[in-house]
């Protein structure tokens, strides 16, 4: 309806609003967090079972 999102009418007056977060940031954030720490994981394991790591 309004394409300037930065300022909303409201009663008369117009409303300075801040800019939309992102959605789904934190998410995504989790997801790589999850996989570097699988990826980590797996070559902490590999090492140990190849009696690497002593």
């Amino acid at each position: 309806m309004y394409e300037d999102r930065e300022s909303i009418p409201q009663g008369g007056k117009f409303v300075k609003q801040g800019p939309d977060t992102p959605q789904g940031t934190i998410a995504l954030l989790l997801v790589y967090l999850l996989v570097i720490l699988a990826l980590w994981g797996n070559v902490y394991f590999t090492m140990v079972s190849r009696g690497v790591a002593q």
